[in-house]
């Protein structure tokens, strides 16, 4: 899957994935990943990118809410 990265409100970049906002949590050195979690507090699920931020590699667990709308998305 590919990854868009776009900026938060606040000026953060983020992760789109399939209308999924996630956000950078951090490295796995030895694997050469980075880490991200849903931007939702009460949603458990992460997913794992390469350091360019171009592809997800794995994820883990699932969304417990809807995706976003197009209207609460903007992109870099």
């Amino acid at each position: 899957m590919d990854i868009t990265i776009i900026l938060s409100e606040r000026g953060k970049e983020l992760a789109l994935v399939n209308l999924y906002k996630y956000k950078l949590i951090g490295e796995q050195k030895k694997d050469n990943l980075l880490r991200w979690r849903c931007t939702n507090n009460k949603c458990s699920a992460i997913m794992f990118s390469g350091l360019d931020k171009r592809k997800v590699i794995e994820t883990a667990g699932q969304h417990n809410q809807d995706k976003n709308s197009i209207e609460k998305i903007y992109y870099i």
